[in-house]
């Protein structure tokens, strides 16, 4: 009875063992491929991390080459800045003296003059004293009948420049008061002076020059009664823009005036090339109908004569080609001209 108990207890050990072997050699399986599942993972995670390394690496050269060309960029642009402030404060500077000023008006007159097609002493003079000695205006435009247009080029900006230069807006209100005022008291002197002379033989107007389309601009939207009162004091405020119709305007009045004191010179020279004009039409008829007639002459000898030579040349040549005389029957002619010949010979002594 033990050795049964015994050899049972030895096989539930046994399976046991065996149970418990198989157990710790799938466990160790498991575990091995866990082991090599997160190897696998680290290693994948490794080149993912190595990846975006490098990724960030190279973004961050790239942003870095960026930036300095960000930064060149911007110093080139700040010393441009510089340059033009630069100018803008000598232009600034240039344009507050009274002298420049009038130069610069005179320039910006002259910019629309030549697209125009005035040329000066023909269609203008500049710095023309008047005839009373007391004004001289800047430009001075000629037209038909000896009529005259005065043109003064130079007006005041120093306030308007103040203004921009300003930085309150209880400056800028102060600056724009006084450049308005500096205009008004401008149009004065131009309408106190003898610009509108009738003893000059002078238009009833006067133009006065705004050199630039802003203080034009600014001028019309800040004071809006400055245009009226300059027309009641016959001044007529002109910019770049508004001066160019306004001289076109001249230069076709220039135009008309020359055509009319020329169409009286200019009918009889109408009439002249008319008359010629049909002498020439009936030579250049006649002369087609001979070149008609000398044409056909021509194709009559092209034609008709050129057939007849060749048929009399084919002629020839058969006559020249064929030398039986028998198939001409000519043969008995030939033999009786033998005999006649041989006739005709003296008898031998």
């Amino acid at each position: 009875m033990a050795i049964v108990v015994s050899f049972a207890l030895g096989i539930l050990l046994g399976i046991a063992l065996g149970v418990s072997a198989t157990l710790v050699v799938s466990w160790s399986r498991e575990r091995m491929e866990r082991q090599r599942s997160y190897a696998a993972y680290a290693t994948e995670l490794q080149g993912a991390t190595d990846s975006l390394r490098l990724l960030f690496t190279e973004e961050i050269g790239n942003r870095r080459e960026a930036f300095g060309h960000v930064s060149e960029q911007l110093h080139v642009t700040d010393k441009h800045t510089q340059e033009l402030l630069r100018v803008t404060n000598a232009l600034s500077q240039a344009l507050s003296h009274p002298a420049v000023r009038g130069q610069w008006g005179e320039r910006m007159v002259e910019d629309v003059l030549r697209p125009v097609g005035f040329e000066e002493g023909i269609h203008y003079v500049k710095q023309a004293t008047t005839a009373g000695g007391n004004s001289r205006p800047d430009y001075t435009f000629l037209l038909p009948r000896g009529l005259k247009v005065n043109l003064d080029a130079k007006f005041p900006l120093d306030n308007y420049l103040a203004y921009y230069s300003a930085t309150t807006d209880s400056a800028r209100q102060d600056y724009r008061k006084r450049f308005l005022q500096d205009v008004r008291r401008r149009l004065k002197e131009v309408a106190g002076k003898d610009y509108v002379n009738p003893a000059e033989n002078t238009v009833d107007f006067v133009l006065l020059f705004i050199p630039n389309e802003q203080v034009y601009s600014f001028v019309n939207v800040y004071d809006t009664t400055l245009f009226e009162d300059a027309l009641g004091s016959k001044v007529i405020l002109c910019s770049p823009w508004t001066l160019y119709p306004v001289l076109s305007i001249i230069r076709l009045a220039i135009d008309h005036f020359i055509l009319e004191r020329t169409t009286a010179a200019l009918l009889p020279l109408l009439a002249a090339f008319e008359k010629q004009w049909q002498a020439f039409n009936e030579c250049l008829d006649k002369m087609g109908r001979r070149i008609a007639d000398a044409q056909k002459e021509c194709d009559q000898l092209v034609t008709t004569r050129q057939r007849q030579l060749e048929r009399v040349l084919s002629e020839i040549d058969t006559l020249r080609r064929n030398t039986d005389f028998h198939a001409l029957g000519l043969g008995s002619i030939a033999v009786q001209g033998t005999v006649a010949c041989r006739a005709a010979q003296p008898p031998a002594p």
